[in-house]
């Protein structure tokens, strides 16, 4: 493999968060509801669990929906 056909590891992390936003952004114009009940459950979690434990739970719910 050339060095011309390999992509830069920074433009496809560029690439790969311009991706995230872009569907994240279309997620809350289309639910707009559900992304502000969302955002006040995760402001309480934040509140009550502090951001480590509540990102461990996020990630538990996250495995279970993938099973």
């Amino acid at each position: 493999m050339t060095d011309e056909t390999k992509k830069p590891t920074k433009q496809s992390d560029a690439d790969t968060l311009a991706y995230y936003r872009v569907i994240t952004d279309a997620y809350k114009m289309r639910h707009k509801c559900r992304t502000w009940i969302f955002s006040k459950i995760l402001k309480h979690m934040l509140s009550k669990m502090k951001e480590e434990c509540s990102i461990f739970y996020l990630m538990q719910e996250v495995q279970k929906n993938r099973e």
